[in-house]
């Protein structure tokens, strides 16, 4: 008879059925003849392959409690003899619970205590008194350790049970002494990535992206330049992100590495990009309102009805994109900036980041948002190699669901200068308007 110990059953015949037909008057015992009971009381001389793994267990138990018994006396001798105090905060401690229930049954069930357990696993349970007395005050707080935290806000029409959609907390500012350490990010182990022909996706769902597949067929965002009207929507969902505060880029702080001034935030980002896709020919539309300020939370909500708005009063857009600045801090604190050198000049890293329904909210095209990014992302590579980080998929949506051409950048971090994030702008603005004049030609 073997144990799975994955889920708490046994393979071959259940050991309680062995133990109430075998021991029990009830059992085959009363209903075999005088010669079968006879035979099978001599079978029992020799103790039972069941019978010596019972007494293995109960050896095992009677040793780990000794080592319990002797643990607790030393912690009452350097607790200057407070056993009452002292033995209430143990029993009280989950993992003491826990050791002890391991050492009953051999592992720790899944679910919630005993009422999870079948009938063998009940009845061994039982003879631990310090198990029993306390199983309602540990069933409580084994349910609490797998309960996860309220969500901050969600999207109104979020499904029952989803994964909320959330704003990130906001990112410390770096002081004016703290150290920001400047490094070019590429991928080292390429298994710890959905790839293919150099481009990688940092996959934080459950489900996995065929880059080599989607990058075989291009999206469907054909620009007609003859209808008329913008084709490319710029918004800001973080607005007030600010960078590094430093050199001719002094700003006034209105919350940690942001400001409501956009002469040095994201929204400052978002102009340089403007310019450079209006010079190659895309019409955009650069919505500049702050969503996040007053209040951080609720940027997404704010944002979203704006989105829709634009691509309903202007069918003509194709591509939406939000830009952010990302934030890197170190376990020590330490500022990370991500920078590359294209040209000489020293620039700041970018990086996509990807929703998806892994939620559970609805997003039935966000592989066309995948395909859209993958395409983009060749010719960034193609263009100026290591500007782009790998991308990011997540399970929230972004409001991305609003349309097939929607990508949230993230350009630099809080340690990079606001100098280097413009001419990352500059050359993202280069690679997209070409690759869109390219689909608008065919």
């Amino acid at each position: 008879m073997k144990r799975n110990h994955g889920t708490g059953s046994y393979s071959g015949e259940d050991p309680h059925t062995l133990f109430y037909q075998g021991l029990c008057p009830e059992g085959r015992f009363g209903a075999a003849s005088r010669k079968e009971r006879i035979k099978m009381k001599k079978q029992r001389t020799h103790p039972t392959d069941w019978e010596r793994k019972a007494g293995r267990h109960v050896r095992r138990t009677g040793a780990g409690f000794l080592v319990l018994l002797a643990a607790a006396l030393l912690a009452y001798a350097a607790h200057g003899g407070r056993l009452e105090t002292y033995g209430a905060k143990l029993v009280d401690r989950t993992a003491f619970s826990k050791t002890l229930l391991r050492m009953e049954l051999g592992y720790v069930p899944e679910g919630v205590f005993s009422r999870q357990m079948n009938r063998w696993e009940r009845m061994v349970l039982s003879q631990s008194a310090v198990l029993q007395a306390g199983e309602a005050a540990v069933s409580a707080r084994m349910a609490a350790e797998k309960t996860p935290p309220p969500a901050a806000s969600a999207l109104p029409e979020q499904a029952p049970s989803p994964v909320p959609e959330t704003s990130p907390s906001p990112t410390p500012a770096p002081t004016s002494n703290a150290e920001v350490i400047a490094k070019t990010l590429q991928p080292i182990v390429s298994t710890n990535y959905d790839q293919a022909d150099g481009v990688y996706i940092f996959n934080r769902t459950s489900q996995r992206v065929n880059v080599a597949e989607l990058s075989r067929t291009r999206p469907d965002l054909h620009l007609n330049k003859d209808e008329g009207g913008p084709q490319v929507l710029i918004m800001h969902t973080h607005g007030s992100e600010a960078y590094h505060s430093e050199g001719e880029d002094q700003y006034t702080a209105t919350g940690e590495a942001r400001t409501t001034d956009i002469n040095y935030n994201v929204v400052r980002v978002g102009n340089e990009l403007e310019k450079a896709l209006t010079e190659n020919g895309v019409s955009v539309i650069h919505d500049t309102t702050l969503y996040d300020y007053p209040s951080y939370k609720g940027s997404y909500e704010r944002s979203v009805k704006a989105v829709r708005s634009y691509l309903e009063q202007y069918p003509s857009i194709r591509v939406v994109l939000d830009i952010h600045r990302d934030a890197l801090v170190g376990s020590d604190g330490t500022v990370y900036k991500p920078v590359t050198n294209v040209n000489g000049q020293q620039v700041a890293q970018m990086m996509i980041v990807l929703g998806s329904d892994d939620g559970g909210l609805p997003h039935p095209n966000w592989k066309e948002n995948v395909r859209f990014a993958i395409w983009l992302q060749k010719r960034l590579n193609a263009d100026y190699p290591t500007l782009a980080r790998p991308m990011s998929l997540r399970t929230s949506r972004y409001n991305q669901q609003l349309s097939t051409g929607s990508l949230l950048i993230e350009i630099g971090s809080h340690g990079n200068a606001l100098q280097e994030a413009l001419g990352t702008a500059r050359l993202l603005g280069a690679s997209l308007s070409g690759l869109l004049n390219e689909w608008a030609e065919t």
